[in-house]
């Protein structure tokens, strides 16, 4: 029978293989396996199949501890370098880059979600099948053990699944009927749970019963969620409390945040430590900075950057997490932080208009950007972009997109989820003409030249010009500053007072690039942007001319 050698893995993890100008996408195959396979379906550019017999095991199997993920049978190392050679693939393919990535492995393999969801069916003889679906299916894998579920929570599990198998039918997910679908458990770093029903059906939960059957020390809240709408979607619109407190509360980086049924937050505490901490690194020393925050969701990244940042600005769709983020910054007494209730496209062109920002941060939904925010940030003059992604392939296709304006300094990939197909990633991106180190270029004028370059703009039509473009008033000083960096001839004693060794106020670098922007525009200097590559990394020199003398 013929033999497949699996060379590679699908981020839908089949074993790749190829035979005879064919592509072959083997389910039950990893990285290393020689494989004979069955069930063949012949798509249009490749086949589909299963693993009839492992002829000879990868040499980075390991045996396999549970059948939720395929990758429990790949050594972590291997899926680890699977995952990293991934990410350098959608970067060199789709942006044309090559980087080196700062890795960080996940620090544990199971049992490190902090929100787990599991599937409740009607089974057949009136049994209730309680676990996972069946890859593909929407047939319940009926399970005791829950790989990645939270020790604590799968303690509470366990005692649960006893107490729904006696009391209810179960949901059939085929005839869209029943009672409850889904048991969720969420967690905090304390191991202190919230467990929410959801049913299709209105149902009576007799709390008294659960307690006797359960181990309630840990268990801070209980709710009830009717969802008889959609299977596509986790919950419906009624939540209804019927244990303890409303919320619990989770710590991040020193900060406390109140999470609700419905609230989202990376499903790994301890890695979500690790990604925030790097994406504040890239962020810089941010005391004089004004930063802008899209997709900001409770504000979990917003409030740790408001610790250090001179401000923050964050936008989110969803009004229940703008609420929670207020919630959350008064509770942590953090006022230089504001929450906006928006999408990021629509409100991204008022926000800029209305403050100039110094960086922005970005935690889009798998999708990536909004078009029309790549084109804002584009045109935004914006320093800094620190870009957290868990796709990284919307994520090298939004770099692609920005790639003229922007340059991708750094680049991390952190692994929240290991033995899953998926890895976070966190890209730190320049703007081009802000380069590593300037070159200075003196240019000989004359008086003529110098006079008929300023005579193209007065010093009010350049302070009103930064005003209505970057919201930033301007002191005819720090114009006659900017005049003398450029060699362009200023008005007699600006730069000067009268007084003996007295402090002369100094233009800010933000007050800096907007008067050399109204300079541009009214043509008193030129720019020419020239890239250079060295070690294979853009760089960018700027040159600031006098239009004359180009």
């Amino acid at each position: 029978m013929k033999e497949f050698y699996i060379e590679d893995m699908t981020s839908q993890l089949r074993g790749v293989a190829k035979s005879e100008g064919l592509v072959y996408f083997i389910k039950g195959a990893v990285l290393g396996d020689t494989v004979t396979i069955t069930n063949e379906v012949k798509k249009k550019s490749f086949i589909e199949a299963d693993v009839l017999e492992i002829v000879s095991p990868s040499e980075f199997r390991v045996e396999g501890v549970s059948d939720e993920a395929i990758l429990s049978s790949l050594s972590y190392e291997k899926e680890f370098e699977w995952k990293i050679n991934g990410l350098k693939m959608n970067l060199k393919k789709m942006a044309g880059l090559d980087v080196d990535v700062e890795e960080y492995m996940a620090k544990a393999l199971t049992h490190y979600r902090d929100n787990t969801q599991v599937k409740v069916a009607r089974g057949a003889n009136g049994l209730v099948n309680i676990g996972y679906f069946e890859e593909g299916t929407n047939t319940v894998v009926d399970s005791e053990e829950m790989l990645y579920m939270n020790k604590e929570a799968l303690s509470v599990y366990k005692g649960l699944r006893k107490f729904v198998k006696e009391n209810y039918k179960g949901y059939d997910w085929k005839a869209k009927k029943g009672d409850i679908k889904d048991l969720v458990f969420r967690n905090n770093e304390k191991d202190e749970l919230m467990i929410i029903f959801v049913s299709h059906d209105e149902i009576v939960i007799d709390i008294e019963k659960l307690k006797a059957a359960i181990d309630m020390s840990k268990v801070k809240s209980i709710y009830l969620n009717i969802n008889d709408k959609s299977d596509k979607v986790l919950y419906g619109r009624k939540f209804t409390k019927l244990y303890g407190e409303n919320s619990l509360s989770v710590n991040i980086l020193g900060l406390d945040f109140k999470i609700y049924p419905q609230t989202f937050l990376q499903v790994n505490l301890e890695m979500m430590d690790v990604l925030y901490k790097k994406a504040l690194e890239y962020l810089g020393d941010s005391a004089e900075m004004d930063v802008l925050e899209l997709y900001s969701g409770i504000g979990t990244i917003s409030l740790c950057a408001a610790k250090e940042a001179k401000s923050v600005t964050a936008v989110e769709v969803v009004e229940a997490s703008v609420k929670s983020a207020d919630e959350n910054a008064e509770a942590n007494g953090i006022k230089n932080a504001k929450f906006i209730h928006a999408k990021a496209e629509d409100a991204i062109n008022r926000v800029l208009k209305e403050k100039t920002y110094d960086a922005v941060i970005v935690d889009p939904p798998r999708k990536g950007l909004d078009k029309k925010v790549v084109e804002m940030l584009n045109a935004s003059g914006i320093e800094k972009i620190v870009y957290i992604s868990c796709n990284h392939a919307s994520l090298a296709r939004d770099i692609a997109l920005m790639s003229g304006v922007y340059r991708v300094e750094r680049v991390a990939a952190v692994d929240m989820f290991a033995r899953s197909p998926h890895v976070e990633t966190v890209a730190l991106l320049s703007k081009l003409i802000i380069a590593r180190n300037r070159i200075s270029v003196k240019i000989d004028t004359n008086e003529e030249d110098l006079t008929g370059s300023e005579s193209k703009a007065t010093y009010s039509q350049i302070k009103k010009y930064v005003l209505d473009n970057f919201n930033l008033k301007v002191s005819t000083l720090y114009i006659a500053q900017m005049f003398d960096k450029f060699g362009l001839k200023t008005r007699i004693n600006y730069n000067k007072s009268k007084k003996d060794n007295a402090k002369v106020p100094v233009c800010t670098p933000k007050k800096e690039r907007a008067i050399t922007e109204a300079l541009v525009y009214y043509q008193m200097i030129w720019y020419i942007k020239l890239i250079y590559f060295l070690d294979d990394r853009r760089n960018s020199i700027v040159f600031f001319m006098k239009e004359r003398e180009w």
